[in-house]
């Protein structure tokens, strides 16, 4: 009785190719683990990585308005100029009393400056905007910052008296050699209280 003996062949493509040239799969495996170490210490890594937030801000300060007068003078109207420019994915607005503001989150990848530009614009066309008794329109692109820590100051004082507290905060961590930013916000915005004699005076 004769029978037949075959050697096991080796499987085809790339993994029977390493198979028979261990030499090279040796090679090439010590090169991708140079490679990969080198790569690793280029990497540039953060606690409090920067992100963009891609967003732009149209702020205008209405003093004395109720918020229903802000809503129908200031962030109606701006909603209405700028939900059409290019670029604009969303478009939000607070109203609150003295102050609008507008808020437009941007596409991915657009240039902000453009799309700013557009912004400023599209509200400079707007009639008889801002009213006469508000200031002009604030427009910004929202740079991008990393937020470490957010402190409350708080206490059983005035409006103006917590603002100077908190103007002494900022002074207080800006001194400090690895702060490199302070933003305050909710603040109330100082104001002055003048008295005429006659109906002539005008504020300096």
């Amino acid at each position: 009785m004769s029978g037949k003996s075959s050697k096991p062949a080796n499987g085809g493509g790339l993994v029977g190719w390493f198979a028979g040239n261990s030499v090279t799969a040796n090679l090439l495996m010590l090169f991708m683990l140079v490679g990969g170490l080198v790569a690793i210490s280029d990497i540039n890594v953060e606690s409090f990585p920067e992100i963009d937030p891609g967003t732009i801000s149209v702020s205008v300060v209405y003093r004395g308005a109720t918020p229903e007068e802000v809503e129908a003078a200031i962030t109606r109207r701006v909603e209405e100029a700028v939900i059409g420019i290019e670029g604009v994915s969303r478009v939000r607005s607070t109203a609150a009393e003295g102050i609008g503001s507008v808020t437009l989150e941007l596409k991915d990848f657009v240039d902000s400056r453009r799309v700013r530009d557009d912004v400023e614009t599209a509200v400079n066309q707007l009639v008889e905007f801002p009213p006469a008794e508000a200031e002009r329109a604030r427009i910004i692109v929202v740079e991008p910052s990393s937020e470490v820590m957010r402190l409350v100051v708080f206490g059983e004082l005035s409006g103006i008296e917590l603002r100077e507290a908190a103007e002494l905060v900022e002074a207080d961590l800006l001194s400090l050699p690895n702060v490199a930013q302070v933003s305050r916000l909710g603040a109330p915005l100082p104001c002055r209280k003048m008295h005429c004699a006659n109906m002539d005076c005008r504020a300096r």
